[in-house]
């Protein structure tokens, strides 16, 4: 405002818009301000709870890979087991295909490799009539090999503390997702 020499208040205009003119870029710089500083603390509170829940997925996820290990042990184990006993009640050309087909695929596992290599070409080498006790006789020695890698008494053990411990990382999980659901309806 300024006075006039008839002393009558005028008020200065071009002052008053340029001022007004500023106040909304004020404030938009201001709520672009608070805007960044929401999403900077949503940014680090995200990353916390992805850390929390991070953690424990990573030990289950490493303890089905595992168990998915013992577990293949564990029905290789079965498969020679089943594989002998066809083979101690008869050796005709169904037990012992049968019998083959398990041994190759154990080319497959980096154990028994070179070992199936070695079965096979002896294998092509034996008489027809001595086969069975050379199928036998290998069966016998990926038992052993296996029982002296892991004995199955371990493999038993591995296997229930890998449930709980995969259990109990799955629960931490869950408890984490639940006390996120009750924080997030604080408001209701």
């Amino acid at each position: 405002l300024f006075w006039t020499e008839h002393g009558d208040a005028v008020s200065n205009a071009p002052a008053d818009s340029a001022e007004s003119a500023a106040k909304p870029c004020l404030d938009s710089d201001r709520s672009r301000a608070q805007q960044f500083e929401k999403m900077a603390s949503l940014g680090q509170l995200t990353a916390g709870i992805a850390h929390e829940i991070n953690n424990p997925l990573a030990y289950c996820i490493n303890n089905l890979a595992v168990l998915s290990d013992r577990f293949e042990r564990l029905q290789r184990r079965w498969q020679v087991l089943e594989c002998d006993r066809l083979i101690e009640r008869s050796t005709n050309a169904e037990s012992l295909e049968a019998c083959l087909t398990f041994i190759r695929s154990l080319s497959n596992v980096s154990t028994f490799h070179d070992d199936v290599v070695s079965f096979e070409k002896e294998f092509n080498e034996t008489a027809e009539s001595d086969r069975g006790a050379l199928i036998s006789d290998f069966l016998k020695y990926v038992l052993a090999r296996e029982e002296a890698l892991t004995s199955r008494a371990d493999v038993m053990s591995d296997i229930g503390s890998l449930i709980a411990s995969t259990q109990n990382g799955l629960g931490r999980v869950k408890a984490i997702v639940l006390d996120l659901k009750t924080f997030s309806r604080l408001d209701e």
